[in-house]
């Protein structure tokens, strides 16, 4: 009789793992987690060194917590002092709090499912722009500022030299298209922007010069970012609202539905001889007409030469000067896509929507 033994069954022991580093990143709107924070290294003179994305979404936690360290918008928000953070890191800045401070919350409109809307965006006065030239575009020195006229016509230009030898400079606009204007409460006159534009105004000039310089030389450093003052816009001449007896004036008056089809066209026909040089809303009036017959729609523009088109088109097409300037301010984030500069949004609006309601005044 031979033994029979049974093998008793084999048990597997699971030993825990460390979760790969994808695992471990830390979730924006959890608990500040000091012990991802132990490891950061802090050098003199070039700030706080990250080295992992958890270190830098908990530095973000924290410096949200920093109080009257960051502006009110930073405050107990995460998530905007992480992308303050990431904007710091790419920029190879070394104080995320100086760009913080230099940061400012907007509104511009945006087309989202096809109707345009306000949203906030985040942007940065000309300190950070100027900061990120230095720390980046590839130039020898700092930025040379030199002014000429006076008053009204004074201008700025800011040449620096690049790294071939090659000096670039750019000029601003004369002192009164630059200067955001004066806006009056409770018999008060207060500057709309800046009280610096009133008290140093070469300063101001200079922020206002250097900012396009970096844009106009330099647009992959700065990223697409904007100034603040960008998104101020102000009309040289304010616009009133049509009368009654301004529209009893105006040609083609329908009864009911409004302004008979073709009264633009035929009205600015009529305006100038045919041999004098052509009127470019007359021209534009035109383009506007075989663009329909071509494509039905004009193509949203990319770059400055179609929004010149664009806005030549549309401006032409409507008859009422509230209207015009109601348009032409809900496509200030279009034009910032364009990357138009804003002596560049000025002549535009110059020669183009300022010809077009003087000549719906007559």
């Amino acid at each position: 009789m031979t033994e029979t033994t049974t093998a008793e069954p084999k048990t597997e022991t699971v030993t825990a793992t460390e979760a790969p580093p994808a695992q471990l990143i830390s979730r924006i709107d959890a608990k500040f987690d000091p012990k991802a924070t132990t490891d950061i290294a802090i050098e003199a003179g070039h700030g706080v060194m990250f080295r992992t994305l958890p270190q830098l979404i908990e530095a973000a936690k924290l410096m949200s917590r920093s109080d009257i360290c960051v502006p009110p918008h930073c405050r107990n928000e995460a998530g905007v002092c992480f992308a303050i953070l990431m904007r710091t890191e790419n920029w190879r800045l070394r104080d995320p709090f100086f760009v913080a401070e230099h940061s400012y919350v907007v509104e511009k409109s945006m087309q989202i499912d096809g109707s345009w809307q306000k949203v906030k965006t985040l942007a940065f006065d000309a300190s950070v722009f100027h900061a990120v030239l230095l720390a980046n575009a590839p130039i020898r020195d700092r930025v040379e500022f030199n002014y000429i006229g006076d008053g009204d016509d004074r201008t700025c230009t800011a040449s620096v030299q690049l790294l071939s030898g090659k000096w670039v400079n750019h000029t601003s606009p004369p002192m009164k298209t630059c200067h955001p204007g004066h806006r009056e409460k409770d018999g008060v006159k207060y500057v709309k922007g800046s009280p610096l534009w009133d008290k140093n105004p070469d300063q101001q000039l200079s922020y206002f010069t250097v900012r396009d310089l970096a844009r106009k030389y330099f647009p992959d450093v700065l990223g697409g970012i904007y100034d603040k003052d960008e998104f101020e816009e102000t009309p040289a001449d304010p616009v009133e609202p049509a009368t009654p007896k301004l529209l009893e004036r105006l040609p083609g008056k329908i009864e009911g539905a409004g302004f008979s089809k073709n009264v633009v066209d035929a009205s600015l026909a009529d305006a100038k001889p045919a041999t004098e040089k052509a009127d470019p809303v007359a021209t534009a009036a035109k383009e506007v007409k075989a663009a329909k017959t071509e494509t039905k729609q004009l193509p949203v523009p990319k770059n400055l030469k179609e929004y010149k088109r664009w806005v030549t088109a549309w401006a032409a097409s409507i008859n009422n000067a509230v209207e015009i300037m109601e348009r032409w301010k809900s496509e200030r984030a279009l034009r910032n896509q364009c990357e138009m500069l804003v002596d560049q949004s000025n002549e535009i609006k110059k020669t183009i929507i300022d010809v077009r309601i003087k000549a719906l005044s007559k």
